[in-house]
């Protein structure tokens, strides 16, 4: 079926229909206004001789922007056989175009404006309460999440969460029409009505920088070797490792699982997951603990050949302070 001449007769305003023929198929055409701007595509396919057929329906097929002589959202029978006019993009892909740009529009914002924005401060004293308890509770164990997966304190930034709840076929159409007026009308409200959810990533961002300069410039540290022992069981490929443990004068080797030395949430491991021979020589060894700590692991090896080790561990009196930021 040639489709060459639909290219000339989108931009017509006075024709609405238009019939392709090839044999025994028809392909009608149709464009509705949706507004001066923008026309909705229709089509019906039928394989009879008349043009239209009364039982088969017409089915959207895209939209036809006037302004850019541009199509989108096309759908079967008219996706991808217009490829100057395509614009290729999906109705979604449209709505995703416009999450990301009112994102980034936010984002830059926040980035010149940030010193303003934390200085002002909480509007509603719940996300005041809600931050301190973050600054208590959560903050350290998120900075150590991070530490352990690789991240830096450079990596920390502003990330804007604005997404569309519904949107509406006008919005996407003023979006093709006006797109700097609708991501600037969405950004500043987003940024008005989320106001003190910037404050909080802003302050909770400052803490983690905090949190995680602290780490990268401690020498020695249960965090440190724990980083390292995480990328060496990472690096290895290992199922099972043999781990010496030193505790005071008493050390012990033994059999445990290397996924959980992967985990950036543990801070301990338990003495549970040692094979139960073992086990029973940890228990005895270690007066019934429960379990070991990064800092005390002096050896880690794999098929015989050592993946990690350290020197017995001297603690730091320092190491348990935290941070706060006042509001």
């Amino acid at each position: 079926m040639n489709y060459e001449n639909l290219y000339g007769w989108f931009p017509q305003q006075t024709v609405p229909f238009y019939a392709l023929r090839d044999k025994n198929e028809t392909l009608m055409v149709m464009k509705i206004p949706y507004d001066e701007d923008f026309d909705f595509i229709y089509c019906q396919r039928n394989f009879r001789t008349e043009p239209l057929s009364r039982n088969t329906a017409f089915i959207y097929s895209g939209i036809y922007n006037r302004l850019e002589n541009k199509l989108y959202d096309m759908q079967y029978p008219l996706r991808g056989v217009f490829p100057q006019m395509d614009s290729k993009m999906s109705f979604t892909e449209l709505i995703d175009k416009i999450e990301t740009d009112v994102r980034q529009y936010v984002a830059d914002y926040v980035d010149i404006e940030s010193d303003k924005l934390m200085e002002a401060g909480f509007k509603d004293p719940v996300s005041g309460a809600r931050f301190e308890e973050y600054q208590e509770v959560d903050a350290d164990k998120s900075a150590r999440r991070m530490f352990l997966s690789g991240q830096t304190s450079d990596d920390v930034e502003y990330t804007c969460g604005f997404t569309l709840d519904k949107a509406s076929t006008k919005l996407v159409l003023d979006y093709l029409r006006t797109p700097k007026a609708v991501v600037e009308g969405l950004g500043n409200e987003y940024m008005s009505s989320c106001s003190d959810d910037i404050v909080f990533d802003l302050l909770s961002n400052e803490l983690l920088k905090e949190y995680l300069r602290d780490f990268e410039e401690a020498e020695d540290s249960p965090l440190l070797r724990q980083k390292a022992i995480v990328d060496a069981v990472n690096k290895s490929g290992a199922q099972t490792l043999s781990v010496t443990v030193q505790r005071d004068d008493i050390a012990l080797t033994f059999k445990y699982p290397a996924r959980y030395f992967k985990m950036t949430s543990m801070q301990s491991y338990s003495a549970w997951d040692i094979p139960s021979k073992e086990r029973h020589d940890f228990y005895e060894a270690f007066n019934n603990s429960h379990g070991f700590t990064p800092e005390e692991i002096t050896d880690i090896s794999f098929r015989g050949k050592s993946i990690y080790s350290a020197d017995p561990y001297i603690p730091i009196d320092s190491e348990s302070e935290g941070f706060n930021i006042s509001m």
